[in-house]
């Protein structure tokens, strides 16, 4: 799956297809949010996509999105650095299945995730925590830089999705291979064995696996940002 964004800012039909997130957004906007365009996250180029209100922080240290996770709607903040690293604060739950996105120090992603009902006001402020004094950001003001930054982000979590099928066929073959060696059983029913064990520990493997993994793995490598025209 590959992942398209688009600044849909002036689509006058894109707005109608915002996510209804109504007072998630309304709180951001009591902490002094505003809004910088509208984002579409598209799977095919043909079809449209997830609708989002891109909004950033009245100091432009932090873009921030309010979004349906499922039913819910859930907060995420997120600055990317001039060194093209990324810091996001997420109220998206820890292990969600179809949450491809996974912290990934090593090249230049930090995801922390909230507690459970967590407010937008508990997401600003861990997020301004994680941010501190010292961060090295440019203005998170324009749809170009945000587009910029879910690039990266998406560009990362499919090195954890690679990581994570290349190694899971990797250990199925291994085990199938093992099993041929000790001639246990006849090779179909030993294919049906490893196709069962391989569908019964995938999950697991996804959510706990691959991301401690793909976590430490140095790419994609961080790239700084380019000045803006």
């Amino acid at each position: 799956m590959k992942l398209t964004y688009l600044d849909v800012t002036a689509d006058v039909a894109a707005r109608e297809r915002v996510d209804p997130v109504g007072e998630a957004a309304d709180a951001l906007r009591a902490l002094g949010f505003e809004a910088v365009g509208l984002l579409e996250a598209r799977n095919q180029a043909d079809q449209p996509g997830q609708v989002v209100e891109v909004l950033r922080s009245a100091d432009r240290s932090a873009f921030a999105v309010a979004q349906l996770f499922g039913k819910r709607p859930h907060f995420e903040l997120r600055t990317i650095l001039r060194d093209g690293s990324i810091v996001e604060t997420s109220s998206r739950p820890k292990h969600a299945w179809s949450f491809p996105r996974r912290d990934h120090p090593a090249a230049g992603y930090r995801l922390a995730f909230l507690n459970e009902g967590a407010s937008a006001a508990d997401a600003w402020e861990r997020h301004k925590a994680r941010l501190g004094e010292s961060s090295d950001a440019p203005p998170q003001d324009s749809m170009a830089l945000y587009l910029k930054l879910c690039d990266r982000a998406w560009r990362i979590a499919l090195v954890r999705r690679r990581v994570g099928v290349l190694v899971g066929f990797a250990l199925a073959a291994l085990f199938f291979g093992a099993l041929l060696a000790l001639d246990a059983a006849p090779p179909a029913a030993l294919a049906t064995f490893v196709v069962f064990m391989t569908m019964m520990l995938w999950i697991p493997w996804e959510i706990f696996g691959a991301p401690m993994i793909s976590a430490r793995l140095p790419f994609p490598a961080v790239e700084p940002l380019e000045p803006e025209a």
